[in-house]
């Protein structure tokens, strides 16, 4: 874990001792956890997508485009019709379930801490200037991603409370970006949803670490 809007990485590992510096970043994101904001906040107006804003365009590029290059795996973008403004194929891998992707229009960019969760979490008080910043955020990796369509619709507009990554190798990392996001644009978190983070963090060092977020075990016959 880096200083507010720096990158922050997995490190998950499996029959894997961490060492003591990476213990004390353990004890760091425990530490940003515990100082998310808490409470709902005034109630803001109702939520518009449009009052996002849509995607910035940069010379024939819109931020769509430039995520997708991004995270597409080195040398496999193809361009449509010869001219690098958009892509017609490459190899993506969706970070959530793992699968392959390499048809563009089957993948969404998403906002890890979706634009309607940042609304209600105190975004929706925001000037106009600040939540299209929020919507075109490049600064910081984990803010936007490739997924897969259907990822992106599963997920929502929900929080790690009610929805997590079906591959549990990534909750440490899911549960590190939703923090990091909450923290640098100082949106507001609910005890649930701050419970769920801190558990998802639990299997940072062993992916199988029981959490409180896992069924409760079926008894011995």
């Amino acid at each position: 874990m880096t200083s507010r809007g720096g990158p922050v990485s997995s490190h998950s590992r499996i029959g894997w001792r961490p060492p003591w510096w990476l213990l004390a970043a353990e004890l760091a994101l425990l530490a940003l956890v515990a100082a998310l904001m808490l409470g709902a906040g005034e109630p803001p107006p109702p939520y518009a997508r449009g009052a996002w804003g849509g995607w910035a365009v940069e010379g024939c590029r819109d931020t769509r485009t430039r995520v997708l290059l991004r995270d597409a795996e080195p040398g496999s973008v193809l361009w449509r019709e010869g001219r690098q403004c958009e892509p017609a194929h490459g190899r993506w891998v969706d970070a959530w379930t793992g699968q392959v992707l390499r048809d563009p229009s089957g993948l969404d960019v998403d906002h890890h801490v979706p634009l309607a969760e940042a609304h209600r979490s105190g975004g929706g008080h925001w000037p106009d200037a600040r939540r299209r910043a929020y919507a075109n955020d490049l600064a910081y990796r984990g803010h936007l991603r490739v997924l897969g369509a259907s990822t992106n619709r599963s997920k929502g507009d929900r929080g790690p409370q009610h929805w997590r990554p079906p591959k549990r190798q990534t909750w440490c990392a899911y549960a590190e970006q939703w923090a990091a996001v909450k923290f640098v644009w100082d949106l507001r978190s609910t005890e649930p949803e701050r419970l769920a983070v801190r558990e998802m963090l639990k299997t940072c060092g062993d992916p199988d670490a029981r959490t409180l977020l896992d069924p409760a075990p079926t008894p011995a016959p």
